[in-house]
């Protein structure tokens, strides 16, 4: 699965000693969480996108194609719709 082989490794201090974890790219995380359909998620992809444009606001965009197509790989490109709505409400904010 894509998410797993394209997951980034991130450092995290935890129980006082140094732990390398693999974290799924915010692509995989919006897919995931579209797929749902519970209003929890909808805040989550919203927070993940207000996340990435804080932090990175010139190379923090995300890459909506790879959104797409894990959409289409998991039978739910009637979804792509939705991520379109959630960007527009997040802009207005």
């Amino acid at each position: 699965m894509d998410c797993i082989e394209t997951a980034q490794p991130i450092n995290l201090k935890y129980s006082n000693e140094e732990c390398s974890v693999f974290v799924a790219t915010p692509e995989c995380l919006i897919a995931s969480k579209l797929t749902r359909n519970d209003p929890k998620d909808i805040w989550d992809i919203g927070a993940v996108m207000k996340g990435m444009k804080m932090c990175r606001p010139q190379s923090g965009k995300l890459r909506q194609g790879m959104i797409e197509k894990y959409l289409i790989r998991a039978d739910k490109g009637e979804i792509i719709g939705r991520l379109n709505e959630i960007k527009k409400q997040i802009i207005k904010e």
